[in-house]
């Protein structure tokens, strides 16, 4: 098992690495993990830091298709507030059903937002893909979150 000695560090940017007991994550893996860990929790449920996460909830239970306009900036406005190192360039989905891609669309959705639909998305995961700019480099990180839709 390899500790890190965090006073040996050459960086402020760190934080214990997800899984691991002395493993340490800087610079770009901090940042990765700071999206993973914001847009894999529900906001309110960390009781020390009520403000960490989304607020998904608000849009459980409604077709994926009815709220991207509005989850897009939910999405951007939380984690540029949340993550003050990025600037999030645009927000996607991907959706999953039962671990697969969806593969079909409703003849009225747009081309952008073509991977969703009613049934791929039941009881399946949406997979949002983040666009940010860290350290004036485009970067893509794509995160899993389990989300129930109708």
């Amino acid at each position: 098992m390899n500790i890190v000695n965090t006073k040996t560090l050459d960086t402020t940017n760190w934080q214990h690495a997800h899984g691991t007991y002395g493993g340490v994550v800087t610079d770009l893996e901090d940042v990765e993990q700071c999206i993973a860990t914001i847009c894999g929790c529900e906001k309110g449920t960390v009781i020390y830091n009520p403000n960490l996460g989304l607020p998904l909830k608000n849009y459980m239970d409604k077709p994926v298709i009815s709220v991207i306009p509005e989850l897009r900036q939910v999405i951007k406005m939380e984690l540029e507030y949340q993550e003050p190192r990025i600037t999030v360039d645009s927000v996607a989905f991907r959706a999953e059903s039962g671990g697969h891609a969806a593969a079909h669309a409703e003849p009225d959705v747009t081309p952008a937002e073509r991977p969703y639909s009613k049934t791929a998305n039941e009881n399946g995961f949406l997979i949002i893909k983040i666009a940010y700019i860290f350290e004036k480099v485009l970067r893509t990180k794509e995160v899993e979150t389990q989300w129930q839709t109708i």
